[in-house]
Order: C-alpha cells, then structure tokens, then sequence
C-alpha cells in the first residue's frame, strides 16, 4: 500500500487542486480514457495510467458507483478510527490527502520502495 503521501505529487501543491500535473488535463480527455495520464517527471516524458475505478458502497457492497467518472485510491495511512486517507480524482479536481470511512471499497494501488 502506498504511503500517505504518495499522491501529493500529482497536485502542484500536494493538496487538492485542478488537475495539472496530467498529461492533458481536458475534461474531454479524461471523460475520454475515464481517468488521468500522470506525469511522472517534471521533464514529462514518463507517465502512468489511473483509471477512474469508482468505488463499491460500505452500506450494501455491491454496486459500484461512479465508475469511469471518479477514482479513489487507499493509502496506508489512517486518519483516525474510523476514516483513511485516499486520493480522489474526478475531471474538475485531484486531491491526493482525502479522508473516507474506511468500510468504502477503494482500488488499491501497489506500489515499491526504490
């Protein structure tokens, strides 16, 4: 699992923002492929795919909502008892420190220490 901060650099401030460390951050675009192209470099000639995976509801656990229409992504990291820390994207907004109730199914994205 990533750590708590591992998103931050998808934002020019860490926090939530419009999305501008995309490849092309058109709404039209991300409606397009259904997530962000994320620059992984500040020369941006590596990048990665996040699909817009939605999320499965905690109160009923089986449907999936917003899918190709938002992304939501666990850290590691808890915010308190009951909420986790997550990154959140949709067209308009990236927010890589984002706090949900942890019962929400969210994708999980593996990552490696160099």
């Amino acid at each position: 699992m990533p750590a708590p901060n591992a998103f931050t650099g998808f934002t020019t401030t860490g926090y939530s923002s419009s999305p501008t460390k995309v490849v092309d951050n058109s709404p039209t675009t991300f409606n397009t492929i259904k997530g962000w192209e994320i620059w992984t470099d500040d020369s941006h000639t590596t990048s990665f795919y996040m699909p817009a995976a939605g999320y499965r509801a905690y109160d009923n656990g089986l449907a999936m909502a917003t899918l190709g229409v938002r992304g939501y992504y666990w850290t590691s990291a808890l915010a308190d008892h009951q909420r986790a820390i997550r990154l959140h994207f949709e067209a308009s907004v990236i927010n890589p420190v984002d706090y949900r109730n942890n019962g929400f199914g969210h994708s999980v994205r593996p990552v490696a220490d160099n």
